[in-house]
């Protein structure tokens, strides 16, 4: 009796103790996540839609200017609502500067090259 006691025991700190580092684990994401360099982002950015269509150099450098705007003001946007209790104003800021930063990609991506990336992200 001792033995499935002891067992049962052991079987269950296991379980416990795994699934606290998986909860360990995801904050640990989160605050690398946010800890992502200005610069990264923007380059993740240039590569997601590099992966999806093909860009020239130009086009390339265009984009990355873009998406390290972008990447800035919104950094900046939640800073600054950060410290305020009424974030009324934040999601509008936010989707203003995304919608800049959609039209700026609209701008640089030829209509085929447009037509492609909506595809390819629907999918």
């Amino acid at each position: 009796m001792k033995k499935y006691f002891l067992l049962a025991t052991l079987i269950g700190s296991c379980i416990c103790v795994h699934g606290q580092e998986k909860i360990s684990n995801a904050n640990n994401d989160k605050v690398a996540y946010e800890k992502i360099k200005v610069e990264e982002r923007a380059a993740k950015l240039v590569e997601g839609i590099s992966s999806k269509v093909s860009i020239d150099a130009d086009q390339k450098n265009r984009i990355y200017e873009l998406a390290l705007n972008q990447v800035k003001s919104e950094k900046e946007i939640k800073a600054r609502y950060r410290t305020q209790k009424d974030k009324s104003g934040l999601s509008t800021e936010l989707d203003s500067n995304l919608q800049n930063y959609s039209e700026g990609i609209k701008r640089i991506l030829t209509p085929d090259q447009l037509k492609t990336l909506h595809e390819k992200v629907k999918n």
